[in-house]
């Protein structure tokens, strides 16, 4: 009876032994299943944030990457531009753009509008001034003099900077930046609201297809270029007090571009108060004064010029020339 119970209570044992064993293998498999599983997801983690940097919009790359972000302008162009530009005109230039192409209402349209016109500016200024290592290795061999010496290559990038188009004046020795008109006159089309597409259009109407309002490197619509620096005024053949009414009824309706609309106003006085060469006769010029004054448009301040150069045409003062659209004239 003894044996048969130590026997009877060895097995019991082996066999808690085993259970003990048994359980002990369990927890080592879901110890080692928790472990793998927590390995993969955080592989799966990785994976995904290498597929969420790929996406990363240009607006939230991730903050720790030294990788240059542009708006709209390709690593490549940016590259080509630093030739010519500081990283900070680079950096304005591509973010003009990109604002520009996104645009959605005429108030970010004159927003855009204001900002180009003062980039137009600050592009000339810094290449009067060059600050990068291409155009100060130039300066230094004596072939950078100023800016015309690399329109050429400037020009290459004409297409690229939305409406910004450069250019030359004064028989094409001086660099110029101003804007493609048609191509803001489209953009304007594409945005809600109105104001923007009846400000490009008397834009245009006055300066043309290339330029800015009252830009200073052109003639106005109610002029003609005979060379590049002189010309004659239309005065007479009815374009300025068309113009003069496009600007009322634009005022009438808005009161957007303030700025620019005043600037409008300071040409029409310009073209008013000041001339000696006219393209239609004296009597047509001094009737198409008579219908614009009878508009009562001008302040008497503005008037002072006006009637001054007015009754200056209506004696025909000698220094005058009349009919140059028909008749040889001095543009000496």
């Amino acid at each position: 009876m003894i044996a048969r119970t130590e026997i009877a209570s060895l097995v019991k044992e082996i066999h808690i032994i085993f259970r003990i064993i048994l359980s002990m293998k369990i927890s080592i498999m879901i110890t080692t299943f928790i472990f793998f599983t927590l390995l993969s997801c955080q592989n799966t983690g990785d994976a995904n944030g290498e597929l969420q940097n790929e996406f990363l919009t240009e607006s939230s790359a991730a903050s720790d990457s030294e990788t240059a972000i542009y708006g709209a302008f390709s690593e490549e162009l940016t590259e080509q531009l630093k030739n010519y530009f500081s990283p900070e005109m680079i950096s304005r230039l591509d973010q003009y753009v990109l604002n520009f192409n996104q645009m959605t209402t005429d108030a970010d349209f004159e927003k855009n509008y204001a900002d180009g016109e003062k980039l137009l500016l600050d592009l000339f200024n810094e290449l009067e001034a060059p600050k990068t290592e291409y155009l100060l290795g130039l300066m230094a061999e004596n072939e950078y003099w100023s800016a015309m010496e690399v329109l050429d290559e400037l020009r290459e990038f004409n297409g690229q900077f939305g409406p910004i188009e450069i250019s030359c004046v004064a028989e094409c020795t001086q660099l110029d930046f101003l804007f493609d008109l048609k191509v803001m006159s489209e953009k304007a089309k594409t945005t809600t609201g109105k104001a923007d597409d009846d400000f490009m259009d008397l834009v245009v109407f006055i300066e043309g297809d290339y330029g800015t309002a009252t830009y200073v490197g052109g003639f106005k619509s109610w002029e003609i270029q005979m060379n590049d620096y002189n010309g004659h005024s239309l005065i007479g053949g009815g374009i300025l007090p068309e113009a003069i009414n496009k600007w009322i009824q634009f005022d009438k309706t808005y009161k957007s571009f303030p700025v620019y609309m005043t600037s409008i106003r300071k040409d029409f006085v310009a073209g008013l108060s000041w001339g000696f060469i006219y393209g239609y006769s004296k009597e047509k010029v001094v009737e198409e004064y008579d219908q614009i004054l009878a508009l009562n448009y001008f302040t008497e301040e503005e008037l002072k010029g006006i009637k001054i150069q007015y009754n200056e045409i209506k004696k025909g003062s000698k220094e005058l020339q009349f009919n140059c659209e028909t008749e040889d004239c001095d543009y000496q």
